[in-house]
């Protein structure tokens, strides 16, 4: 049985706030969709869920936020086949995969930055590149190693490498070496 899971967090930028509603494959960790949108309403997430094609009893886990638990979502769900899964009240550690996974494309994308962004295009802009980006490191876990180096201009790189290139990688440049199971 495919599992995945859904949530809708709050992407920063200047006085304004963006919400992103994504869904997770617990297989893999990959995004299989999203939306960004200006309003976290039912709407927002149904668009989310219709962005894919899911075999029948599919589970699908979120919280139990009021767009998953009005009528229309779960029309959706029942109409294409999934089954509806949803955390205890007040426990976001039933859903850590996606709420780690917005949390780290928070801190690297937007946190770590010193420029104030004035623009919705660029959250959206840097969303879908992070997005691509992260979903390019998870369905390569069958490369062993993932490598930061230090490029110089004080922001380290990540790199996914198979153990046989680690000999050519000068070991000044190397920040962190992490191994993926």
């Amino acid at each position: 049985m495919q599992k995945l899971t859904t949530d809708i967090t709050y992407l920063p930028f200047g006085p304004k706030r963006l919400y992103l509603s994504s869904i997770m494959d617990l297989h893999n960790g990959e995004i299989l969709a999203y939306t960004i949108g200006s309003k976290q309403d039912t709407k927002f997430v149904l668009d989310t869920l219709n962005q894919i094609d899911l075999p029948k009893d599919v589970l699908l886990h979120s919280d139990q936020g009021s767009v998953y638990t009005s009528a229309e979502y779960y029309n959706l769900c029942k109409e294409k086949g999934i089954i509806r899964s949803m955390s205890r009240k007040g426990t976001p550690a039933d859903n850590a995969p996606i709420e780690s996974f917005h949390s780290s494309l928070k801190c690297e994308a937007f946190y770590i930055k010193d420029e104030v962004i004035t623009s919705s295009s660029i959250v959206i802009q840097i969303v879908e590149n992070y997005i691509k980006y992260y979903n390019e490191i998870e369905s390569n876990k069958n490369w062993t190693t993932c490598l930061r180096l230090n490029t110089g201009d004080g922001s380290p790189r990540v790199f996914l490498l198979n153990s046989h290139f680690l000999g050519s990688v000068p070991i000044s440049k190397v920040v962190s070496l992490f191994k993926f199971d």
